[in-house]
């Protein structure tokens, strides 16, 4: 009751938002820190000490899929790193990951849709093996919006299906917004429209409570210090557990991508903080091609509620719900969301190409 009280007054006067979330950022990265101490004394140091983690042989080969790497450099300068498969003729699919991922998180996706389309799963910008800038600036919404549609341009492609996770699903969100004209369709997978989510995090005590990291990872240094610590061990406890269907040597691709140099998956917050201040609707969604929107109900970082905004932004958008499913979906149950993504485009003229 008292935290609704305080979000409601923080609501009222605008104004005090910055000082206060500052407040709240200075108070998680107080707790973080805390915890990182402690974990450095009872260790006797060895949690900071990091060891090369190597590439797994599931990057190249997984499941007797080989893998096909590609690069590419956009006009802004930034080579990206992407993996592809299906024939060059059919319809593309095009697949952007979120937070902490890269490319991988799709792999369940690009067997599945390899053989009826062009399959192409992205490293964005900061993540992988696609170049990292150091600057926060430069993964503005906007930028990030951009470089996905510069790609789609780069492969031929007139419009494509695009399906993102995470943030992945913001970027695609703002794609729709901001270039409809590319999209054939939008699938989204436990991502909500930014306008929406934000105005929950201002609204809502308990999204604002998930949302408790958004804050500390204004911070700098601490977050990754957090994440690297005894080898990236908390991706182990915090994201892609066996729990979630995931093998050992899956889990070690993951490690292995957040350890190259430069990662920069945490800039994506630190670009954002102006939008946790003050209401924009610069990337509000308006979703004019057909939605799908997947959401997997026992997601510890996003409320429910979320998932169905997506009918609030489009007026043709399907919400599939799966119960007993966290955050990262299309990982953890991959047949229930690639029966989801099958049916929906199955609306679609089969074997007409969209390039």
């Amino acid at each position: 009751m008292l935290l609704y009280i305080g979000l409601s007054i923080l609501n009222y006067f605008p104004i005090i938002r910055p000082p206060v979330y500052w407040l709240i950022t200075a108070f998680y990265t107080a707790l973080v820190s805390l915890r990182i101490i402690y974990t450095g004394i009872t260790s006797f140091g060895r949690c900071f000490i990091t060891k090369e983690i190597h590439k797994p042989e599931c990057l190249e080969i997984w499941n007797s899929t080989k893998w096909r790497h590609r690069y590419v450099r956009l006009s802004s300068g930034i080579r990206f790193h992407y993996v592809e498969d299906g024939p060059e003729n059919k319809p593309m699919i095009l697949f952007i990951h979120g937070f902490p991922e890269f490319w991988f998180s799709w792999r369940h996706q690009l067997v599945e849709f390899s053989s009826d389309y062009r399959v192409v799963a992205l490293d964005q910008r900061g993540y992988g093996d696609t170049d990292k800038p150091t600057s926060v600036d430069q993964y503005n919404a906007k930028i990030l919006v951009n470089d996905i549609a510069e790609f789609i341009n780069h492969l031929g492609y007139e419009k494509v299906h695009l399906v993102g996770h995470d943030w992945g699903g913001v970027i695609a969100y703002g794609m729709a917004t901001l270039h409809p004209d590319l999209l054939s369709s939008l699938t989204i997978i436990n991502a909500p429209p930014t306008h929406f989510f934000m105005e929950e995090i201002r609204t809502n005590p308990v999204q604002f409570l998930y949302s408790w990291y958004i804050f500390m990872f204004q911070t700098p240094i601490i977050p990754e210090l957090l994440l690297q610590l005894n080898n990236y061990k908390s991706l182990d406890k915090m994201f892609f557990t066996k729990a979630l269907g995931f093998t050992a040597e899956e889990v070690q691709a993951f490690k292995w991508a957040m350890s190259r140099p430069g990662f920069a998956g945490i800039q994506w917050y630190r670009a954002a903080r102006p939008y946790l201040f003050y209401s924009s609707n610069e990337m509000a969604a308006k979703v004019s091609c057909p939605c799908l929107v997947v959401w997997g109900q026992d997601d510890v970082a996003l409320i429910e509620k979320l998932a169905d905004y997506g009918k609030l932004v489009s007026s043709d958008c399907t919400v599939v719900k799966l119960p007993n499913c966290g955050h990262f979906s299309q990982q953890e149950q991959p047949k229930k969301v690639n029966d989801a993504i099958r049916t929906f485009l199955e609306r679609f003229s089969e074997g007409k190409s969209d390039n």
